[in-house]
């Protein structure tokens, strides 16, 4: 058994929300921040930084056809967040990131639904996983192996 400690982030992405607040000229301050914001900034940017653990909250919304980040409101595409986790995987190929995603049970989407984002983090992080069915991994193994 081992433990792993690393720097993480609980919502990464409520700085949508605030932007859009402000495109709708909405009291920030007074109401968006206090409800949702856990971080101000994006997740390259926090990779950058040395955030390594992601805690991603998926929910899909059928009027948009897509799956979002969710913490208390809407925020932005999974697949924005997936591009830019794989965006520092490629400039940092030895570092290791773990992404905890899980979905939002504010609706309840189909099976079908629930693979087109399965598929969404195969095909964007496809080659940086590390499959939980090959056993335990050494971090040096996972580094080695680019996974």
């Amino acid at each position: 058994m081992f433990i792993l400690v690393c720097p993480g982030a609980a919502d990464p992405t409520v700085q949508t929300y605030v932007e859009k607040a402000r495109e709708f000229k909405l009291p920030v301050q007074e109401v968006v921040i206090p409800w949702g914001l856990a971080q101000d900034e994006d997740i390259y940017t926090q990779l950058k930084n040395g955030i390594r653990y992601i805690d991603l909250r998926c929910v899909y919304m059928s009027d948009s056809n897509d799956w979002f980040t969710m913490h208390f409101v809407v925020g932005n595409r999974i697949t924005t967040i997936l591009n830019q986790i794989a965006q520092f995987m490629r400039e940092h190929p030895k570092e290791i990131v773990v992404v905890e995603a899980s979905i939002e049970r504010a609706n309840a989407p189909s099976v079908d639904i629930k693979k087109r984002l399965a598929n969404n983090v195969l095909s964007i992080l496809g080659t940086w996983l590390e499959s939980r069915n090959n056993g335990f991994r050494t971090i040096n193994d996972m580094i080695q192996r680019n996974k």
